[in-house]
């Protein structure tokens, strides 16, 4: 849940690489045995300072925009990155369904109608800073996180009666609901190049919080 909320705020602007790691090495933690979808996020390597502003807006049956811009910030022993995000959306389901039930004596028909429209506003935001301390050596601090809120209405009528032309009664449903979810990582790393061959010590230190919260009244008359 918290990796497709974080993966709805994310901007496609920011994707460097997504590789898929079938066996994965002893650096990365020991979580399940499907292997690893490793997200790779660019990271400007220009000296000087740079940025990038992106704006999008559509409309299908419902509008839906996303606006981003990124920030950079290099010279030779720093390097100064930070973004952040935001996308909202909205979109529509209408469902009819059709149920017929016997008691072993009479059937019963139930005629159903719902309307769900769902409202989502995501934000993401990354900021870090690396130091090269030469070379072969760099020591970093990130931070990032989201904050998400969206709100669903559902409401429907379902006609209850001996036939679907004959009803003897209805239930109305008026289901709002609301959520919120919060993220916020801190990451401090360290990266010591071994050898020209790739060969890498690295470590790292993270610290999360994470906060989900949903709220949902269903009414029937």
């Amino acid at each position: 849940e918290q990796l497709a909320t974080r993966l709805k705020s994310m901007n496609s602007s920011e994707l460097k690489s997504i590789e898929l790691i079938t066996n994965p090495s002893a650096k990365y933690d020991a979580e399940g045995h499907a292997g690893i979808i490793n997200i790779k996020l660019k990271k400007n390597s220009a000296f000087g300072t740079n940025g990038n502003v992106d704006l999008g807006f559509g409309y299908g049956k419902n509008p839906k925009s996303d606006a981003g811009i990124s920030l950079n910030h290099r010279t030779k022993n720093f390097n100064v990155f930070g973004n952040f995000a935001n996308n909202n959306n909205k979109y529509q389901e209408d469902l009819d369904i059709d149920r017929i039930t016997n008691n072993g004596v009479s059937d019963t028909y139930f005629q159903q109608y719902n309307t769900q429209i769902r409202s989502s506003h995501n934000n993401n935001y990354k900021f870090g800073l690396d130091y090269f301390l030469n070379a072969k050596n760099t020591i970093g601090f990130l931070t990032t996180g989201y904050f998400n809120n969206g709100h669903d209405s559902s409401n429907g009528i379902t006609d209850i009666g001996t036939s679907f032309t004959k009803i003897d009664s209805s239930i109305v449903a008026d289901n709002p609901s609301t959520n919120k979810y919060r993220n916020q990582a801190y990451n401090l790393n360290y990266k010591s190049a071994i050898d020209t061959l790739g060969q890498e010590f690295s470590v790292d230190l993270d610290y999360a919080q994470y906060r989900s919260e949903e709220y949902t009244v269903y009414n029937n008359y």
